[in-house]
């Protein structure tokens, strides 16, 4: 795991490719507990979650200097935008939708502006291929030097495209932003239509998926893992929303399709689904024990895009929905009390360090209340001084 200090928030960054890290001398749920709380040691245990987020913590630790102070510091040569910063853009826009407040738009509006001043064309970086791209370029990951990464793409236009949607169809921000708001749509999908090169449909009818290019993984040509795909198909979707552009729905929709096509329906009830998933859609079912799980943080991203089309009435069904949430409650959450394992199965040979943002499944608690509980206990025991800016306002938004 990867750790970075982005100011003014220590947030965690993912690993590009990397499954979950096992460590093969851990046998049992002991072994777990024992290293879980190892991890977590040292936060002071929280009675209720107001104690640990509200929207005056959320306002002193991450509004005025503290986000200037982040955005004027925005760089992507090491995934942090995409890392990082992303998740601060998505916490403004939760904190949002949770108080109706325009100022936590106002300053997603700074940030945003930051993000996109960062633009591989606008700080005149080029790729090894020699292109400059309308995208956030990165040095950090691949062997051939400076690439666009398909899923930072994702991460960082999700919260964008997001925010515009939110500033047109919930406040009254879009006519105080004149020309900018369309300047920001135009901009978020050229960065999008820069990986139309890497889209190819199937392999199933229906499904859609994106592949290596130009050196982003060790192999062009090989298909993306699941929450790359979910990263660009929440953009996708957000896309339409703003454009109208039946293509984008479509895309949005055919990536969905492919993730939904390799889930695992076990006998337990729950969904389970590995990193990397299968190139052909899976047929039968398998006990949890015997799936090689994504790791819990990477997993969250993945459960992304089902979230937001099963919000939108699409393609995801409640029955999908109450599957993802058994995942928390046979699989990642599974002996409560606080503890989170590091990969959705529950396999206690996995990472505690994946057990990052674990507030992202919050949102499963509207078709399997449980899940809240399982999350949330998190929180008041292990999690106060973990907590980045989306963390608190998830909390904020689904935990209270």
């Amino acid at each position: 795991m990867i750790r970075t200090m982005l100011l003014p928030v220590v947030l965690l960054l993912l690993p590009l490719s990397l499954p979950a890290i096992a460590e093969e001398a851990a046998t049992t749920d002991e072994d777990y507990i024992r290293r879980f709380e190892e991890r977590f040691k040292g936060a002071t245990p929280a009675a209720a979650v107001p104690e640990i987020a509200t929207p005056k913590i959320f306002d002193e630790r991450f509004l005025g200097e503290k986000l200037r102070e982040h955005a004027s510091k925005l760089s992507n040569d090491q995934g942090n935008i995409a890392w990082g910063t992303s998740y601060y853009m998505a916490a403004l826009n939760d904190m949002f939708l949770a108080t109706k407040e325009k100022e936590y738009l106002e300053a997603n509006r700074e940030l945003i502006r930051a993000v996109m001043a960062a633009r591989d064309d606008r700080i005149g970086k080029q790729l090894w291929t020699g292109e400059t791209a309308k995208a956030w370029g990165s040095d950090k990951y691949s062997k051939k030097g400076r690439c666009i990464f398909t899923v930072h793409t994702g991460v960082i236009l999700t919260p964008i495209l997001e925010f515009l949607r939110l500033a047109r169809d919930s406040s009254d921000l879009k006519p105080s932003m004149g020309a900018e708001w369309d300047s920001l749509l135009t901009d978020s999908l050229e960065a999008l239509a820069h990986h139309n090169k890497g889209y190819r449909e199937g392999p199933a009818k229906g499904e859609g998926h994106y592949f290596g290019t130009d050196g982003e993984i060790a192999e062009d040509g090989k298909h993306l893992p699941a929450n790359w795909q979910s990263a660009m198909g929440q953009a996708h979707w957000h896309a339409w929303r703003l454009t109208g552009d039946e293509a984008q729905k479509q895309r949005a929709l055919a990536l969905g399709a492919h993730i939904k096509n390799r889930l695992v329906k076990a006998p337990d009830g729950a969904y389970y689904w590995q990193y990397w998933m299968t190139e052909q859609p899976v047929t039968e079912s398998t006990p949890r024990e015997e799936v090689q799980g994504e790791d819990s943080s990477h997993a969250a991203l993945t459960l992304s895009l089902p979230i937001l089309l099963a919000e939108e009435g699409a393609l995801f069904t409640p029955e999908d929905m109450e599957r993802f949430g058994k995942t928390v409650l046979f699989g990642m959450g599974r002996l409560g009390k606080g503890v989170l394992f590091g990969d959705i199965t529950g396999n206690p040979k996995s990472s505690p360090d994946y057990v990052s943002l674990p507030a992202r499944w919050l949102n499963l608690a509207r078709w399997t209340p449980e899940v809240k509980t399982r999350i949330v206990d998190f929180y008041l025991k292990h999690g106060s001084s973990h907590m980045g800016p989306q963390d608190i306002a998830l909390l904020v938004r689904f935990g209270g």
